[in-house]
């Protein structure tokens, strides 16, 4: 039986997280575009991490979800040394490095669902991840 659940305290829950499935995959091929949309914490080390880590992959069983830093330092998890979840996080993912460019080229023009979606890119992520740098 899968045990690995999203974890969503109620200051974070208006956020909002990406199917576990979804985060599952993210981390276990170290997907650097989900970088600030979710960390995960691993029960059987006390250390959590974001999507990139190339750390040794947890069990599913022994990860949770968490949509900020503050959620996952609250539940008493301490960030990994390897990836760093405290530091600055750079360079954004390509994805967010296109839809900030075309903001750029059109600032007066209004992105809709279907513009996102025609860019390959899914409305729901974007949401979550403006709104985890801006919070």
């Amino acid at each position: 039986m899968d045990t690995a659940v999203a974890h969503t305290p109620h200051r974070s829950a208006s956020r909002g997280l990406p199917p576990v499935a979804e985060m599952r995959r993210a981390y276990l091929n170290s997907d650097a575009s989900y970088n600030g949309i979710f960390y995960l914490g691993v029960r059987t080390t006390g250390v959590f991490c974001r999507p990139e880590c190339t750390a040794r992959k947890p069990l599913p069983k022994n990860v949770e979800f968490f949509a900020t830093v503050k959620d996952a330092i609250f539940a008493g998890f301490r960030p990994c040394k390897r990836c760093r979840p405290l530091a600055a996080n750079g360079t954004p993912p390509a994805w967010v490095q296109n839809l900030l460019s075309r903001v750029e080229r059109g600032p007066d023009q209004r992105i809709r669902e279907g513009d996102l979606r025609r860019m390959g890119i899914e409305p729901a992520r974007a949401r979550r991840y403006f709104r985890s740098i801006t919070a």
